[in-house]
């Protein structure tokens, strides 16, 4: 069992060595985490970083109620969704929902496989208007409940159930226009 996980709730008292094991452990998966809600593999790789800086930083006054690792994917989650609302990458999302269909037609006449169905998946959810988008990343893909997504956006949970549903719907239109072309191009 690694140290960190036997450790008390005084994290003051982390080693370096703890801590690179901590970092070693959970800095792909955090990452992941951030690119799926900021699009961008260096802003994501970024977000991670601050995130061990700052609980190397504030190790002696951490309080933390639940486990470390969940704790980390919350001040990920924190730190991205931040990043967006400071960053307004908003526009660069709109122009790629105008371009898809362009890039759509482009695909080849194999049959869709595993990749390419991810692929069309992922590109479907970047066409979602952002608070839309980001509620059913972390519905869909950090498996959060309403509740939580709705005080991470600051949103009702009603605001949260429209905004997921509205998600759906939009998901199964451009992947049935999408299946589509692929049938009778």
């Amino acid at each position: 069992m690694p140290l960190f996980y036997a450790m008390a709730a005084d994290y003051s008292s982390f080693s370096i060595s703890e801590y690179e094991e901590l970092f070693m452990t959970h800095y792909v998966s955090l990452t992941q985490t951030a690119y799926r809600l900021l699009k961008d593999k260096g802003a994501a790789e970024d977000a991670v970083q601050e995130v061990f800086c700052k609980l190397w930083e504030k190790r002696a006054e951490l309080e933390i109620t639940t486990s470390l690792k969940a704790y980390l994917f919350q001040m990920v989650i924190h730190r991205s969704l931040n990043q967006l609302k400071k960053n307004k990458t908003l526009q660069v999302r709109e122009s790629e929902y105008s371009n898809l269909s362009h890039r759509q037609t482009d695909t080849t006449h194999d049959h869709l496989n595993f990749k390419d169905a991810k692929k069309r998946v992922e590109q479907a959810v970047n066409t979602l208007p952002p608070t839309c988008r980001i509620a059913f990343i972390l519905s869909r893909y950090e498996e959060m409940r309403y509740k939580e997504i709705a005080a991470e956006l600051e949103i009702s949970v009603k605001a949260v159930e429209n905004h997921i549903m509205k998600a759906l719907r939009h998901l199964r239109q451009v992947l049935v226009l999408l299946l589509f072309l692929k049938i009778y191009s």
